[in-house]
């Protein structure tokens, strides 16, 4: 994974192996809170892009939502983590604007619910 975080009210890039993010204790990378991040994993882009990641990258940057990730530094430089609760947070993970929930903990527990 690469990320964008704040960390002591900046901003810094940092990768992080496996499953791993820059909120967890002891991570390997830089430390801080994450405002955007990508997986560059091969199984995240190889039934499209094959070998092409440099292609899957660039395709990406088309669907940033950049309101979603400006409000989350805004909340970053307050100190506050970004939240998957919520229908806009949802719209910002899943795409689109729909009914949506989500419940995760950092660690591999999560819930979802779509279309209330």
């Amino acid at each position: 994974w690469v990320w964008l975080v704040v960390a002591d009210g900046k901003l810094a890039i940092t990768s992080t192996p496996n499953q791993d993010n820059p909120l967890m204790d002891g991570v390997d990378g830089t430390a801080g809170i994450p405002i955007l991040g990508c997986d560059v994993w091969e199984h995240a882009y190889y039934l499209k892009y094959q070998f092409r990641r440099p292609d899957y990258i660039k395709a990406w940057w088309d669907v940033v939502n950049w309101n979603q990730v400006n409000a989350w530094y805004e909340d970053a430089l307050a100190g506050k983590a970004p939240s998957a609760d919520g229908a806009t947070a949802g719209a910002a993970l899943a795409g689109k604007r729909t009914p949506a929930s989500f419940n995760v903990k950092l660690g591999f527990e999560a819930n979802a619910q779509y279309g209330k």
